[in-house]
């Protein structure tokens, strides 16, 4: 049954994406819309899936890469609902984080499904505190840092345009300036969820993986990740660096993100790693 739901919101949220594509060749607000009722049916549907998997298999839902995928799909869909509603010259943002949330709940249908080998083993209090607080905060801040990415391509999008001088349609975005700062506040939001996230991991693996832990290729590629938005967020507040180059740092980050949360998980064995569960 599960499955069925989240078919069902994958065809919502692919159809919402094509619309989008549809608005963002011919400016058709029309669009608009038909793209937030389908979000909001596909979020239903597919909220309705993660609670039946959820209930059948006893397990808490971030415990796979495919849970990971179809739980940052969701609130990526559910970020651009909200920015959405409260502000309507956001509503552009669809045309980067529908498609975005469709393929990574496309992605989480054809990747392995089984637990990660850290969770393998006996639940105790400690998982039951320290690894919900975990992943929580580790998946609130990278949909942060997603939906931070897409503020940055539509700063870089408007910038290129006014450069360019073509104006049509250019009035539905917010200005630069308003695009900027809600962009550093998403990543901002996104560093600091990941920070503690990666706090709350290191006090559990600690105490339930011991000290190799540290080793684990996962565990490297998100201290980059982290370290690269750490300095994204110190050039900002302490050099200033505004507009393109404090973008730039979203969309690169964004890179390191799906490579750390897709390759590095199916390439590379260890406590986050699935390579060879099949």
């Amino acid at each position: 049954m599960s499955t069925v739901f989240i078919s069902v919101a994958l065809l919502f949220y692919v159809a919402a994406a094509a619309l989008c594509v549809a608005r963002a060749r011919s400016l058709v607000t029309r669009f608009n819309v038909w793209i937030r009722w389908g979000t909001r049916i596909g979020v239903v549907f597919h909220l309705c899936g993660m609670s039946v998997l959820a209930w059948t298999t006893g397990q808490w839902p971030l415990t796979g890469l495919a849970d990971a995928l179809s739980a940052l799909s969701v609130l990526v869909i559910i970020n651009y609902i909200a920015l959405a509603a409260t502000r309507p010259k956001l509503d552009a943002l669809g045309d980067v984080l529908i498609p975005l949330g469709a393929a990574l709940l496309a992605t989480s249908r054809f990747v392995p499904s089984r637990p990660v080998p850290a969770l393998s083993g006996v639940v105790d209090m400690t998982d039951a505190v320290l690894f919900p607080l975990h992943t929580v905060m580790t998946f609130l801040g990278l949909t942060a840092l997603f939906v931070a990415f897409a503020l940055g391509v539509a700063y870089l999008t408007v910038r290129r345009r006014l450069k360019a001088k073509q104006l049509e349609g250019i009035t539905s975005l917010p200005a630069l300036e308003v695009l900027d700062r809600i962009h550093f506040r998403f990543q901002l939001i996104g560093f600091v969820a990941l920070t503690l996230g990666i706090v709350f991991g290191a006090f559990w693996a600690n105490m339930r993986l011991g000290p190799d832990w540290v080793t684990d290729p996962k565990i490297v590629s998100s201290m980059l990740i982290w370290m690269w938005y750490a300095l994204a967020v110190q050039t900002r507040l302490a050099l200033g660096w505004r507009g393109r180059a404090g973008v730039l740092f979203s969309v690169f980050g964004f890179i390191g993100v799906v490579v750390s949360l897709v390759g590095v998980t199916l390439l590379f064995s260890g406590w986050h790693g699935v390579a060879g569960l099949g």
